[in-house]
């Protein structure tokens, strides 16, 4: 399965689980021109968080996401998806 369509499968499923979208995201990232990945959690709303030095990046949400998993003009792309959560 494709990487967005994992994330958008179990998008579906934590909305329909809680009712409610979540915050974070946990991911693997890799950095462009390095060959190492690194796991980080991703803040899927663009205010900052009180736990600042946990959160890798911040997007506006799903498609900010799901843009994340192809070379854009950020300097890593996701590589892979591990679950969402609402708390750190």
């Amino acid at each position: 399965m494709a990487i967005k369509d994992n994330i958008k499968e179990k998008w579906n499923e934590y909305v329909q689980a809680n009712g409610c979208e979540p915050v974070y995201a946990d991911c693997r990232v890799q950095f462009k021109h390095e060959d190492n990945g690194i796991d980080v959690t991703i803040k899927l709303l663009d205010e900052l968080d009180d736990q600042d030095n946990l959160i890798f990046y911040y997007t506006s949400g799903l498609n900010d996401l799901l843009s994340l998993c192809e070379e854009g003009i950020e300097d890593f792309v996701v590589t892979d998806f591990y679950g969402f959560c609402d708390t750190l």
